[in-house]
């Protein structure tokens, strides 16, 4: 597969809670899903979220600084955990997706 930058298309990542216990991320490059997975976790989730993410885009050869958005799935409790590390995540991106 040819490295992907962001040339290609716009990079966004869909991160969801199809259910307890696991989180599924989705990245699509433009209008194509390249990889979907989904990861079980017990415990804290904040590492786990972070070293998926950085191994979907290594796995496919997406260029990390190529992503601009990051969206909530519908299955992320507001209330929970998960939801705000993905909004800080989500938020990070978009700070980083600015430039200085």
């Amino acid at each position: 597969m040819a490295n992907r930058s962001a040339s290609d298309n716009s990079v966004t990542l869909h991160i969801d809670q199809p259910e307890p216990g696991v989180v599924q991320i989705i990245l699509r490059v433009g209008a194509d899903v390249v990889a979907q997975e989904d990861v079980a976790y017990h415990g804290p989730v904040d590492n786990l979220l972070l070293t998926a993410v950085d191994n979907l885009f290594k796995r496919h050869r997406v260029d990390r600084f190529a992503l601009k958005s990051v969206e909530l799935g519908q299955g992320i409790d507001k209330n929970s955990s998960l939801y705000r590390i993905v909004t800080s995540f989500a938020a990070a991106v978009a700070v980083a997706s600015e430039g200085p």
